[in-house]
């Protein structure tokens, strides 16, 4: 006879609750979930997509050339500054 599995919360070493409605485990402490599944990462594809990421916070700006760049305001004429009535 198999032994059930009764997993514990990593962080209180409580014992996780099952929610059988949803599927995952809930710690009934700090209220951590855990949904059990298949882990099947392709690990090339995650370091690929990561350092994309990198290389597209890094570069200042990011966007266009005009992000970000608030355009100066022409200043008035002196003509313009004063006037006289």
């Amino acid at each position: 006879m198999r032994k059930k599995i009764e997993p514990e919360c990593p962080f209180c070493d409580i014992k996780l609750q099952f929610n059988s409605e949803h599927g995952f485990y809930r710690c009934p402490d700090c209220g951590g979930e855990w949904w059990p599944g298949r882990i099947d990462y392709d690990i090339a594809m995650l370091w690929r997509d990561e350092q994309a990421y990198k290389r597209m916070i890094s570069k200042p700006g990011g966007g266009s050339r005009n992000a970000g760049r608030k355009r100066e305001k022409p200043k008035p004429l002196a003509t313009d500054r004063y006037k006289l009535e």
